[in-house]
């Protein structure tokens, strides 16, 4: 695929990712963020991808796991409070990318 270098996109990509980190507590919808940059839904997500590689929900779910791996080892807070705290709507789902992404489980990362 095409990467733009334009500093217009660099700038657009910067203030959703920002916006995502800023916000990844929070219920992130597509609609929302994509709004940020004045683009439809289905057209933010194929900019999103193309500039960042990435699906919007990979992007904010790595972020979110990344915070998650952060509080683990930070605190010693139950693991779905945590999970929840970090936009998490439920335990499996987090539970399902916890370990994709981390190929342990949280109760083990946290032993590591």
């Amino acid at each position: 695929g095409v990467k733009f270098k334009g500093t217009e996109n660099e700038k657009r990509i910067n203030l959703v990712c920002n916006y995502i980190q800023t916000h990844a507590t929070e219920n992130l919808t597509i609609h929302k963020v994509a709004a940020l940059i004045y683009l439809s839904p289905s057209a933010f997500c194929k900019f999103f991808k193309r500039v960042t590689g990435k699906t919007f929900s990979d992007y904010v779910n790595d972020v979110r796991i990344a915070n998650v791996c952060n509080d683990l080892i930070a605190s010693d807070k139950q693991i779905a409070e945590i999970a929840y705290q970090n936009g998490f709507e439920t335990l499996t789902y987090f539970n399902r990318i916890f370990l994709k992404r981390q190929k342990i489980r949280p109760s083990e990362y946290r032993k590591l």
